[in-house]
């Protein structure tokens, strides 16, 4: 992971802190972890939530948007609850065990 990477997901914490009040954390995985991606490659994210709805959803797209054309990049993002995070245990360890944590669970 580029020093770059870190600084945008942790203006993306920091955004979404201010931002959601049912935020919980979020998590970087993939490609971008690793030593295995290109300059192109997407950011992807899971942001987990304690509830969601709309509202909530339009306003995360949108903070979304705005750092994707800010950085010129694109982020592959999965907002979740908890209960939905867990639901399959394959992409949850992936995530869990593989990816970086911005914040607390």
């Amino acid at each position: 992971m580029l020093k770059k990477d870190n600084e945008i997901l942790e203006l993306l914490h920091h955004l979404l802190q201010q931002k959601c009040e049912n935020y919980k954390c979020s998590y970087l995985f993939g490609s971008r972890i690793g030593n295995h991606f290109r300059p192109e490659s997407d950011y992807d994210i899971v942001i987990l939530l304690k509830e969601i709805d709309r509202d909530t959803k339009f306003d995360i797209y949108g903070l979304i948007s705005d750092l994707e054309y800010k950085y010129d990049i694109f982020i592959d993002t999965k907002i979740l609850t908890e209960e939905e995070f867990r639901f399959n245990p394959f992409f949850y360890e992936e995530v869990t065990y593989k990816g970086i944590c911005y914040g607390s669970r």
